[in-house]
């Protein structure tokens, strides 16, 4: 298997690629998430391996993108007394999750449970090499639409109303480009025709106002006379 582990502990992630290197695996250790960006653009791989990264909360936000893009085996390492991050890792996608502390043994036989049940699916498919620009970096926006919720490239957590997430979700699936207010109403369910659309300018103003306190500033953008673009990378899970 190609492996490829994220963790910010130097010691740590020697031990842990020396001892799948051992156990006859291909391992790419990095220590930041944006190397893995880099790394999935040019590489194969088939199971990553996510441990402390530089941020709360990015453990989660990274399995949850990956997840949204991408067919690969998931495997997280969580503090043993985190029983609330062990969970959402799970439910952000992770295929199994190890708590800390641990040993190398443990954290190889996890990998190889996963890579036996990788190898017996019809379905599997390696993450091959692609070209860069198409690969969506990891610390892009994240909608997880099923809990309403953005999560913003520094792993800030905003909750959505149903319309809010509707709107996103309907900006996102057309990153970088404006979406007509025609479009945007009939998404939404409403008749263009006999919809004010002062209730559109009031709905987007409130979740720009969400979203503007973010570093980068608010990525919706108003389109003049047309409608309304998300112009960051985003991805919805």
């Amino acid at each position: 298997m190609f492996i490829a582990i994220v963790e910010s502990d130097p010691a740590t992630r020697a031990q842990l690629a020396s001892a799948l290197q051992r156990a006859g695996h291909r391992v790419t250790d990095m220590a930041y998430v944006a190397a893995l960006t880099r790394h999935l653009a040019a590489y194969p791989c088939d199971i990553i391996v996510v441990g402390s990264c530089e941020k709360p909360g990015e453990v989660e936000a990274t399995i949850a993108r990956l997840r949204a893009h991408r067919r690969l085996g998931i495997v997280a390492l969580i503090d043993g007394q985190d029983h609330e991050t062990r969970v959402a890792a799970l439910e952000n996608g992770a295929d199994s999750c190890v708590t800390r502390p641990y040993d190398s043994r443990e954290i190889t036989a996890c990998v190889e449970s996963l890579a036996r049940r990788m190898r017996d699916s019809p379905d599997r498919l390696a993450v091959r090499s692609e070209p860069a620009e198409s690969v969506k970096p990891l610390d892009a926006w994240l909608l997880v639409s099923r809990k309403w919720l953005l999560l913003s490239p520094d792993g800030k957590q905003v909750k959505l109303t149903a319309t809010e997430c509707s709107l996103l979700s309907l900006l996102l699936a057309h990153a970088g480009k404006p979406v007509s207010r025609r479009d945007i109403v009939t998404a939404l369910g409403y008749d263009y025709l006999h919809y004010d659309e002062r209730r559109l300018q009031a709905l987007v103003s409130r979740l720009r106002r969400k979203l503007g306190d973010h570093p980068e500033g608010t990525p919706i953008r108003v389109a003049h006379g047309f409608g309304y673009a998300f112009t960051a990378s985003g991805l919805v899970s």
